[in-house]
């Protein structure tokens, strides 16, 4: 393998970190469903809140507390917890006005509050959920209990982050397909669009890297390279990108460590900052003219159906792009090199079209200037009109043809046309 250049991994770790402004992040970074949620204890009796804190300790979250309504509001403002469990009747700021100010701020929106209350009637059980609690438990409680209802509202949690991940998937992949669809730059939007997958899957890397027709690899754009990369790389240096050609699916790597796959290049490996890869082929058909290629500094966080569906549907958007590029470069180089040809082509075809009309206007136009009354001179103008322009649009028909291989027929713009007149009898008079 050589220095890594090829690899564009030829600084050192530290060197790599600093230019790309960020620290070597810690290991393992957990999904969003794995992540520890904060949990905020907001209740006056301290016995309470002490036993309602302790009693969340299992469920391996943060925890915090607050004595009141107005320091509980100043901890949701700083905290951000996930999920508050608020007592109804305090001092200072009661239950039902840190539920008001807690849902007038659209940022807290997400938090989910779980009132409880030692006044469980249908009155105030109502006021609490009109004023935007999530779920009550009633005093006396049972400990069991509430941290079942709190493990529930961390699920409403979850499921609301990854509502909103696929929103803001959802809309990422248009605003792609639409740059891809719509402009022709195309390393410079699959640089950009390099960016946006690194960013989106939390990798510290991603590449397209192009496999020629002769076999070698070209490496187009990249993430962390500005303006947009082209080199060529070696793909003997790339048994992952060997893989996913011979057997074109994606390959999640999240630790090469652990991948026999990297053997033959693990020297050059020890000695460059990569730890997880994740790579997508780019399909014209069933041929992989490509990779999607994505690295990480770090154990690659989980991949999955989310992260796989989003890196899938990127690579099919960047090849289908690719593969039209390519076509409208091919169509532009022939219709540079054929354009004197084409159009030609497309003139003589149009004289030879234009001949047949052109005689019959002519001809009808001759006739119909014989036959019209001496004394009609508004008639009379309009045929000699209509035979005149006749004429000259034959001329320039003539000239077109001479221009190309179509030859026009002698009799347009040169011989007389037939005269129908002396060659048809003369009219009955009797019939009038």
């Amino acid at each position: 393998m050589p220095d890594g250049s090829e690899r564009g991994e030829g600084r050192s770790p530290a060197g790599e970190h600093r230019r790309r402004g960020v620290d070597p992040a810690p290991e393992g970074r957990p999904s969003e469903r794995g992540k520890r949620k904060r949990l905020l204890v907001v209740d006056d009796d301290e016995p309470i809140r002490q036993m309602l804190a302790r009693a969340l300790v299992p469920t391996g979250h943060a925890i915090e507390t607050a004595a009141d309504g107005e320091a509980a509001l100043d901890r949701i403002a700083d905290w951000r917890p996930h999920v508050v469990l608020l007592d109804l009747m305090m001092p200072r700021v009661d239950g039902l006005g840190v539920l008001a100010r807690l849902r007038a701020d659209p940022a807290l929106a997400p938090t989910r509050v779980i009132v409880v209350t030692a006044r469980a009637d249908r009155s105030t059980v109502q006021q609490a959920f009109g004023a935007g609690a999530d779920d009550y438990v009633g005093k006396p409680f049972d400990l069991g209990e509430v941290v079942a209802r709190v493990r529930a509202q961390l699920r409403s949690v979850d499921d609301r982050a990854a509502l909103d991940r696929q929103r803001r998937d959802g809309e990422i992949l248009l605003a792609i397909g639409d740059e891809l669809a719509r402009r022709r730059d195309i390393p410079g939007i699959l640089q950009a669009l390099t960016v946006r997958v690194a960013a989106v899957l939390g990798t510290d890397r991603c590449a397209v890297v192009l496999i020629d027709d002769d076999g070698t690899g070209r490496m187009i754009a990249a993430s962390d390279d500005a303006p947009p990369v082209d080199r060529a790389i070696t793909l003997a240096d790339y048994p992952e990108i060997g893989r996913v050609i011979d057997d074109p699916r994606p390959l999640i790597v999240p630790d090469v460590d652990d991948e026999p796959l990297f053997d033959p290049v693990r020297a050059e490996l020890d000695r460059l900052p990569i730890r997880g890869a994740a790579l997508f082929p780019l399909l014209d058909g069933d041929r992989c003219i490509g990779v999607l290629f994505l690295r990480s500094t770090r154990r690659l966080p989980p991949f999955g159906e989310r992260e796989r569906q989003f890196g899938a549907l990127v690579a099919h958007a960047a090849a289908a792009a690719i593969v039209n590029a390519r076509l409208i470069e091919v169509l532009r180089r022939f219709a540079e090199r054929d354009k004197l040809a084409v159009v030609a082509e497309v003139a003589g075809a149009a004289a030879h079209e234009l001949n047949q009309p052109l005689t019959s206007v002519m001809g009808y136009a001759e006739l119909l200037e014989r036959r019209v009354p001496p004394d009609d001179a508004l008639a009379l103008k309009a045929s000699r009109t209509i035979r005149r322009e006749a004429e000259r649009m034959a001329d320039i028909v003539r000239r077109i043809g001479q221009l190309t291989r179509y030859e026009t027929r002698p009799y347009v713009g040169g011989a007389r046309i037939v005269d129908l007149d002396a060659s048809s009898p003369p009219p009955d008079d009797s019939t009038d």
